[in-house]
């Protein structure tokens, strides 16, 4: 019977066929599909779920410490510059002494020298001026207490667990020479049973040997006063303790 078709109707018969071949298989296809378990594609969808969650990482922030290296000479420097703005002069005729510019009690400052009780002196800070009333005179440490108005030094106290021995300070005397040193002995007050916390004299290791003096740390906080004798300060505590005891004499006497 094929051989009476023609050879057009033999192209056209195979066309029909292969159309109704492809016809068939998408109908396989759709119902195949439609059998699928639901887990097949649950786990395809968790797939995908857990893919996504890998592909945005969760974002982490990390503090990093940033250490900074600081030359001890800047550092010296500094302190010098801050207490050379603040140092004190008793101007005498002859040359200058240092004042230790402390407020002790309502403007009552100190130094190392000798004087007379209501004499006036004077005294300069920057380029201010003014004067000093001479109150107390302790004879045994060789301590003039005076009352100076007017001027207001801006000066930082160190802390007493700074001042121990090894401790490296510097100090200042009246040609604004600057030497350094180690604290090589701590003296504290043995008549009293409570902690000793504040050193009341502090001697240090130098071979300096000038007549007065600031002594500060390295950061420019007051420690206390030069004495008559080679590397020993007074504390600025000792200084107050030796003020209010020398005040309360006074009050004591003129209250008889």
């Amino acid at each position: 019977m094929i051989e009476d078709l023609s050879k057009y109707q033999i192209i056209l018969l195979c066309l029909l066929v292969s159309f109704v071949t492809s016809i068939g298989s998408s109908i396989i296809t759709v119902s195949l599909l439609d059998t699928v378990p639901t887990t097949v594609t649950q786990k395809i969808d968790r797939v995908v779920e857990h893919t996504i969650e890998t592909v945005v990482p969760e974002t982490k922030y990390e503090t990093k410490e940033v250490k900074t290296v600081i030359r001890s000479d800047e550092v010296l420097q500094k302190a010098i510059a801050y207490v050379s703005s603040n140092v004190v002069y008793l101007n005498e005729a002859t040359d200058k002494t240092l004042i230790f510019p402390v407020n002790l009690d309502k403007n009552i400052y100190v130094y190392f020298g000798t004087a007379k009780v209501g004499s006036i002196k004077d005294v300069s800070l920057r380029y201010a001026t003014s004067t000093m009333e001479i109150m107390k005179v302790d004879t045994d440490n060789g301590l003039v207490f005076g009352k100076v108005d007017g001027l207001k030094p801006d000066v930082k106290f160190a802390d007493a667990s700074t001042v121990v021995m090894g401790a490296t300070v510097s100090w200042m005397d009246s040609e604004n020479s600057v030497y350094t040193g180690i604290v090589s002995k701590t003296v504290f007050d043995d008549s009293t049973t409570t902690p000793k916390t504040n050193p009341e004299k502090i001697f240090v290791s130098s071979q300096e040997n000038s007549t007065d003096g600031m002594l500060y740390t390295v950061y420019g906080e007051l420690i206390g006063i030069k004495t008559s004798k080679k590397g020993e300060y007074i504390t600025y505590w000792r200084l107050k303790g030796i003020w209010d005891s020398l005040s309360a004499e006074k009050i004591a006497v003129d209250g008889q």
